[in-house]
């Protein structure tokens, strides 16, 4: 349960942060990458988790 909701809430921050990042250029553009590739690292170590207990 608690890991079907952390999936959601990272999938909503990842696109939220895609979106963002749309047309952006300089420093905000690479932190919000960085940002992005942190949660999408932990939205599949989540997903580990939850295949495999």
């Amino acid at each position: 349960m608690l890991e079907t909701a952390l999936l959601l809430i990272g999938t909503i921050v990842f696109v939220v942060l895609g979106w963002a990042m749309y047309g952006r250029r300089g420093p905000v553009r690479k932190l919000l990458m960085a940002a992005s590739l942190i949660v999408l690292t932990a939205l599949v170590v989540i997903s580990m988790a939850v295949v495999r207990p």
